[in-house]
């Protein structure tokens, strides 16, 4: 792995992708972070996906990676939504879940299906870009408000804009495998942020 851990807080969800209200308790799921990150990380290396963001609200060490403290109180985070982001064959992808209670579960989750979209490659069908284009990262930019585009609360804090606005530039700028349009797009939100902030 890299000297810099892929993880990064605060969560930084996916544009357009709705969230779960009533969150699940899995039966028989694996469980704890590093097990679950261990998964998930060799499931995206197996599909050759590069510069992985995983967005989640654990905290993070100075070395990227999340704290070791898989105790029910540290997952069962107020949201403990997981992002996937990456790249595959130059084109951005996330896949995102927060239908379970847990973060690790959610983690796993991801997982599970990056594992069920390898396997559609794996048994021959050459369809998985096709298929991942459903989980494309970069809805078309619309008039949105400034929270919507960054993804935070209308009432976010000045940390939580801004925090969030450079989660997304390292992922919708152009040198990170983002587009000019979507870096625009985020730009002029946190302009508009940073207005209403004053």
């Amino acid at each position: 792995m890299s000297q810099a851990g892929p993880f990064a807080a605060p969560l930084s969800w996916p544009l357009g992708q709705p969230r779960t209200a009533e969150k699940r308790t899995p039966h028989g799921m694996k469980s704890g972070v590093s097990a679950t990150t261990f998964r998930l990380l060799r499931e995206l290396k197996l599909m050759r996906a590069t510069s992985v963001i995983l967005s989640t609200n654990l905290p993070v060490r100075r070395d990227g990676m999340p704290y070791a403290d898989d105790s029910d109180s540290a997952l069962a985070l107020p949201d403990p939504g997981v992002a996937a982001y990456f790249t595959r064959n130059e084109k951005p992808f996330v896949v995102a879940c927060d239908s379970y209670s847990r973060v690790d579960h959610n983690l796993n989750a991801v997982a599970l299906t990056i594992e069920a979209l390898r396997s559609i490659e794996r048994h021959g069908s050459h369809f998985l870009d096709r298929a991942m284009s459903g989980f494309l990262q970069l809805p078309e930019a619309t008039d949105r408000p400034w929270w919507v585009v960054l993804g935070v609360a209308e009432g976010a804090s000045y940390h939580e804009v801004t925090t969030a606005y450079v989660n997304l530039m390292k992922i919708c700028h152009p040198d990170q495998g983002g587009s000019h349009e979507r870096a625009s797009e985020v730009n002029r939100a946190y302009s508009q942020a940073k207005g209403a902030k004053r």
